[in-house]
């Protein structure tokens, strides 16, 4: 479609501030690079802001850009979004999620490897968590409520890191080499994969662009499918598996990733074994 001169040079600059709000003829608002909303958005994000002005309490969240991603995941109803909002504060208070990313995780970041690893080739979080890696059958049974907390807190801390860039959402891979079914597939251990998606579906709907599995042994992929009835449908569509061919799903990871951030068990470059030391 032809732009105007004048209109094109308008959208132009707002691209190059990445901040702001402008409409041109097709009612399109842009705020922060990659993000669009509709008018229709627009009015459902004021009503939201307005129902919900209670629930709002921190700063970023009274932003349309926090707020855009309550209407995606519940189009046809600004009510809807409201009433997930509302679950989702009480959850926040009675969690006390509010200072979690006050607590020291460090200790847990190295049992259980977890980082951020940098951006993608637009600009996205890409986070990757190292579950071949972890202990899980010791962790859910010795000390599931602290687990459940850490948890919490990687989910948390990759929002929080997608606020802050220019995307809406991210990416997570799970490296899966060495996964057991006694330590990682164990009946008190699928809880901990509910509540991981679970969290992106319920406390940070459509934060999550892209669930990557890598060396995914059959009977996690048979786990998937258990799992897939009780995650919301967008949640489902981010998900993609492979198997232990490397030149399977080093080449889709690199075509979208740079190789430079990610350790080499990613399909990266960077010689590391400990996700957790690095910079957050």
């Amino acid at each position: 479609m032809f732009l105007p001169s004048s209109l094109f040079y308008l959208l132009y600059i707002i691209a190059v501030i990445g901040i702001g709000e402008a409409k041109n003829n097709a009612s399109i608002v842009k705020e922060f690079t990659y993000v669009l909303y509709t008018e229709h958005e627009m009015n459902q994000i004021e009503m939201l802001r307005e129902a919900a002005k209670n629930l709002l309490d921190i700063p970023y969240m009274t932003t349309n850009k926090y707020l855009i991603n309550w209407i995606r995941d519940s189009p046809t109803d600004f009510t809807v979004a409201y009433q997930k909002l509302l679950k989702f504060w009480t959850y926040r208070k009675n969690s006390d999620l509010d200072t979690i990313q006050n607590e020291d995780w460090s200790g847990w970041v190295k049992k259980y490897p977890f980082a951020i690893f940098g951006k993608d080739f637009n600009g996205c979080i890409v986070a990757g968590i190292d579950i071949g890696a972890w202990r899980l059958r010791k962790a859910v049974l010795g000390n599931p409520k602290q687990f459940y907390r850490y948890l919490d807190w990687a989910s948390d801390h990759i929002n929080k890191a997608v606020y802050d860039s220019n995307c809406l959402n991210g990416t997570i891979i799970f490296n899966l080499n060495g996964y057991s079914a006694r330590e990682h597939g164990c009946l008190q251990c699928i809880p901990s994969y509910v509540h991981i998606i679970g969290n992106f579906d319920t406390h940070y709907p459509r934060v999550l662009d892209k669930l990557i599995c890598i060396n995914t042994p059959r009977i996690f992929q048979q786990l998937l499918l258990l799992i897939k009835p009780v995650t919301s449908p967008y949640s489902v569509t981010t998900f993609e598996t492979y198997g232990f061919d490397r030149s399977e799903w080093e080449p889709i990871i690199q075509s979208r990733i740079p190789t430079e951030i990610l350790p080499l068990e990613f399909g990266g470059t960077r010689n590391r074994k400990v996700l957790g030391d690095q910079k957050k």
